[in-house]
């Protein structure tokens, strides 16, 4: 009897030793991970007290026929005990491929949103512009630098930047204080956050042409 209290324990505990395998390498939370951990440990513990107060022997044909079950079921735990870590994989595996999914369909939704707005802004500018309405103008060109700068479009980003800075040179004074306060912060932003450094350059020298044309404001 006590070789089948023996092998039955085996099974429990290799059987929990691989789902928690399983468990740890899932996307449970990590309390969660730590609470089977905890129980596993108690469990194996309270067996090993009870086993060193009162050992278990093993007794003729009895103690033979509990050591072949526990042979026998060790290989079946092992393949129960995977069952459940691959059945574990799996699930996480799904769950990662559906957000990613999602991720992606959201990014192109987001994206599409952003392009249709770029694309009317363009419209947009392209009647002001025959206006001459640089007020306007001026607005449309930083909403559609910054439009550029959330879908990380470099070279769309340089040419609006090339195109802010024509604007500047040859109508910048006909263009209000407040028109220019948002093109600057636009690019003092795009000049400290954005990493391709040719652009980080464009948008300085536009800055400093800008605050020459502040400093013309305020004389």
């Amino acid at each position: 009897m006590d070789a089948c209290i023996i092998a039955g324990f085996s099974i429990i505990v290799i059987l929990a030793a691989i789902s928690l395998i399983g468990a740890w390498l899932s996307d449970d939370s990590k309390g969660l991970k730590i609470s089977c951990t905890i129980t596993i440990i108690i469990a194996i513990g309270a067996f090993l007290c009870a086993y060193v107060r009162n050992p278990f022997c093993f007794n003729g044909d009895e103690g033979m026929i509990g050591t072949i079950a526990t042979i026998v079921s060790t290989p079946v735990a092992v393949l129960i005990g995977w069952n459940i870590y691959t059945l574990i994989d799996f699930e996480s595996k799904i769950n990662k491929t559906v957000n990613k999914i999602l991720d992606e369909k959201s990014k192109s939704v987001y994206e599409g949103i952003i392009g249709a707005n770029i694309g009317q802004d363009l419209e947009d500018a392209k009647f002001y512009t025959v206006q001459r309405d640089y007020p306007k103008l001026a607005f449309l060109y930083n909403r559609i630098l910054r439009s550029y700068m959330k879908l990380n479009k470099d070279e769309q980003i340089k040419t609006m930047i090339d195109t802010i800075n024509v604007l500047i040179d040859n109508h910048g004074k006909r263009i209000p204080p407040y028109f220019i306060d948002i093109i600057f912060e636009t690019l003092e932003k795009l000049s400290i956050e954005y990493q391709n450094q040719e652009i980080k350059n464009s948008a300085t020298k536009i800055i400093f042409k800008i605050r020459e044309l502040k400093d013309d404001y305020n004389k």
